[in-house]
């Protein structure tokens, strides 16, 4: 289940698509994924007029770009259209990188992101995106190289860069009127921040009580289920015919089995629905202050312009009392009439700056209250349908276990078993004792003969013999 991301007013541009992943081979550079774009507005309505968010193209568009090129749209975005508010990327990944789980949800947050800012009135019209969407593949890479040599000639930049920071060390910023609205906007984001960031954390800890709820209810119900295995092996009962506590532990189980499922699929309902939202509108928290970090650069751009007139001013000055300076005044009116032109075009850079950034926080302001409603309610309607589901499963289970009747219980006696073990042992013992006796009989034996009465020599001769020797009886005429 994909999360549910800002529908308002994604919605409005589903012309605008990512599809298509497809993975590549570059060299040694290794494997990178394309992915096709489309760009395909809706017709004209009855009354000819087009779409006023279809105004980028009037006719279809397609090309295929990978996620470098993206991550090219974003940095320019920034460049051309200072103050506006660039919708965030999806996150890089080192490992995992081309499991179609991941190439899925990267293409997905692509074409959010690819759709916001086809929807963004500060966005639509700028030149990159112009490029990235219409421009063939020759075209698209001469504006990246005509970029990259733009950022390799910054070496000059270096001198302006060390200027504007002495300027916010030293704190001799301009003021203008509306710096009090942008006090009051810089607090409301961070205040909106924090909230959120609260929420999230609990959010965070609430769905691992659900997750930790679901795993156990299946360990609770693998249990019960083992539990009526065993009663079922001691009372000898088999399956629903048993009749003991076995039955009882089987129908808990198999309702335990299904209230995990049932947690397992709210906190997957949670994940997409609550979780995901929230981390994405912090990210568009986050895009925010980006752009009035924008609008402070160009203060501090303004500022340090004002500042140079005021010090080139101070030199003209000190140039035209003193006698002999004359080739130097030349210089400086020059180089003042630089610099105040440079102001110029800073204030307007900085006025134009504040006010894109005004118009962007409002229309913030209107869709955060637009999709954190949607978000809170789906919330409130996911923790009502998951607490009926859990109450319908614990009801009904509420009704098995009052029809079965306790009384009737079957359960074998271990006493029982064991004297019943004792008897046959003892019937057992008595008959392996006489069979013993029959076979320890020998053979019958007649008692032995009276030993003759002269015969006495060798008395002991005859007592040792009379135990081994058989006498036959005496003959008449003996």
């Amino acid at each position: 289940m994909q999360p549910r991301l800002r529908a308002h007013p994604d919605e409005s541009v589903a012309y605008a698509t990512v599809s298509d992943p497809v993975q590549h081979t570059e060299g040694l550079k290794g494997k990178y994924t394309v992915y096709r774009i489309a760009y395909d507005p809706p017709p004209p309505t009855a009354d000819g007029a087009v779409h006023t968010s279809a105004a980028l193209f009037p006719y279809a568009t397609s090309c295929y770009r990978r996620y470098s090129d993206f991550s090219w749209l974003f940095d320019h975005l920034h460049k051309e259209r200072p103050g506006a508010i660039v919708p965030p990327l999806p996150e890089k990944q080192q490992v995992s990188r081309f499991s179609e789980s991941f190439i899925e949800d990267r293409r997905f947050h692509l074409e959010i992101f690819l759709r916001r800012v086809v929807c963004n009135p500060e966005l639509k019209d700028t030149e990159c995106l112009l490029v990235f969407l219409g421009g063939g593949d020759e075209e698209f890479k001469k504006a990246k190289k005509d970029g990259k040599e733009i950022l390799s000639n910054k070496k000059s930049g270096l001198k302006k860069w060390i200027k504007e920071k002495k300027t916010t060390m030293k704190g001799s910023m301009i003021r203008s009127p509306d710096d009090a609205v942008f006090e009051e906007v810089e607090h409301y984001i961070s205040a909106l921040e924090a909230g959120l960031k609260r929420v999230d954390a609990q959010a965070t800890a609430m769905m691992k009580r659900d997750k930790d709820a679901s795993t156990s209810l299946l360990e609770f119900g693998l249990g019960c289920d083992a539990l009526g295995h065993i009663d079922d092996e001691v009372n000898g009962g088999e399956g629903e015919t048993a009749k003991g506590i076995g039955q009882t532990f089987r129908v808990v189980g198999k309702t335990a089995d299904a209230l995990s499922v049932l947690s397992h699929d709210h906190f997957q309902r949670e994940m997409s629905c609550f979780h995901e939202p929230l981390r994405d509108h912090l990210k568009m928290v986050n895009a925010v202050k980006v752009a009035l970090s924008k609008r402070n650069n160009r203060r501090i751009t303004y500022s340090t312009c004002v500042n140079q007139v005021d010090s080139k001013k101070a030199s003209l000055h000190k140039y035209r009392i003193t006698p002999g300076m004359e080739a130097k005044t030349y210089s400086a009116e020059s180089s003042l009439a630089r610099a105040e032109s440079a102001v110029e075009v800073a204030r307007a850079n900085y006025e134009e700056v504040s006010q894109r950034v005004l118009r962007e926080v409002d229309r913030f302001k209107k869709e955060n209250s637009v999709v954190m409603h949607e978000t809170m309610l789906e919330f409130a309607r996911s923790q009502k349908e998951h607490s009926e589901k859990m109450n319908d499963a614990w009801g009904s289970l509420l009704p098995q276990l009052e029809s079965v009747k306790v009384a009737e219980f079957t359960s074998s006696s271990f006493a029982q078993a064991a004297a019943s073990l004792m008897e046959r042992k003892h019937g057992s013992s008595l008959v392996s004792s006489a069979t013993k006796q029959m076979q320890e009989m020998g053979m019958p034996s007649y008692p032995p003969p009276v030993e003759p009465a002269g015969n006495n020599t060798n008395g002991l001769e005859s007592s040792m013999l009379n135990g081994a020797v058989r006498y036959r009886d005496l003959l008449p005429e003996e």
